[in-house]
């Protein structure tokens, strides 16, 4: 499908675009930096000047750099998330080691009654089909099936899922990306279904599937289900497949994009100034550190004490 197809283009055109704003901003950020140790005097010096230096500009690059290792952490916190979801759903199946070919396209069998069909795998997808499935269908329900679970299998659905919901949470500030993702989902399984119609040449297959699939009794399938959406594009109804995009989302995110590109473009013609003073702030760090701590040391352990029972006299 061509609207599924464009719309993950968006997303990673969107995606990529905020990560190399968001990593220029960051690096010229970095490269106003100043590591060097200073002395006495220039700490003196800057402790009087550091509104006047760095001023807004310097609050600015703080937040740039507070919101990089934000997203960097929420990143990779999202893949393990969605990795983590993925191998607990495949350890609750017993997979067997017999496959089965159907149509020219060979499925992993999964032991039990529950009918279940889906994809799943990053970098080497397989198609999963449980012996209940196999049971319960005829052989243009079964083809259907198995021809949708191929189609997310070419394109590497999974992956593409896993990657642009990262993209999405990793850049939240970018509204649109978590629109386009949850649409790119939507859509992926309007395009799968389309594929399933041409191997089978006829809707009434897929649709008797899903009929079966959702009358069974058992918990969903990971992917076979029926949606709303998807009993419309099957009755034909041409708005099923659109991007349906809010615009309010959009607005919002060409917003952040177009501040993170003038953060870029300012710090890189010297019109802003992001420098944080490194130095000076880690030496108001030590030195926080040196007053602070003897005074939370004497506050626990004087917390400590009226815990701790006083030993009877003998």
């Amino acid at each position: 499908m061509r609207g599924a197809g464009r719309l993950y283009l968006l997303h990673v055109v969107v995606g990529t675009l905020g990560v190399a704003l968001f990593a220029g901003a960051a690096a010229v950020v970095v490269g106003e930096q100043s590591f060097a140790l200073p002395s006495a005097r220039a700490i003196s010096s800057a402790c009087d000047n550091w509104v006047q230096a760095g001023g807004p500009a310097a609050l600015l690059g703080l937040s740039i750099a507070v919101l990089s290792l934000l997203a960097i952490g929420l990143g990779l916190k999202s893949v393990y998330r969605q990795s983590r979801a993925s191998r607990r759903y495949m350890k609750t199946l017993t997979v067997s080691s017999d496959s089965v070919e159907i149509a020219g396209i060979r499925c992993r069998l999964i032991d039990g009654d529950e009918p279940l069909a889906f994809c799943a795998g990053y970098l080497r997808p397989s198609v999963y089909l449980s012996r209940g499935a196999r049971k319960q269908l005829d052989v243009a329900e079964l083809r259907a099936v198995v021809a949708h679970e191929a189609h997310h299998r070419s394109r590497r659905d999974p992956l593409r899922l896993l990657v642009g919901r990262a993209l999405a949470d990793s850049l939240f500030f970018i509204p649109i990306l978590r629109r386009i993702s949850d649409r790119y989902s939507a859509l992926g399984e309007l395009a799968a279904d389309e594929a399933a119609v041409r191997a089978v040449k006829g809707r009434g297959p897929l649709a008797s599937a899903l009929l079966k699939f959702s009358e069974s009794g058992f918990r969903p399938a990971p992917v076979v289900s029926i949606a709303p959406e998807r009993v419309d594009h099957l009755m034909g109804d041409p708005d099923a497949n659109r991007w349906k995009l809010p615009r309010s989302s959009l607005g919002r995110s060409l917003l952040a994009l177009v501040a993170l590109g003038a953060v870029v473009l300012l710090t890189w013609h010297g019109v802003l100034n992001p420098n944080l003073q490194v130095p000076l702030l880690l030496a108001a760090t030590c030195m926080g550190l040196m007053v602070c701590g003897p005074i939370a040391i004497a506050l626990g352990a004087l917390s400590l004490s009226r815990r701790v029972p006083l030993l009877r006299r003998s």
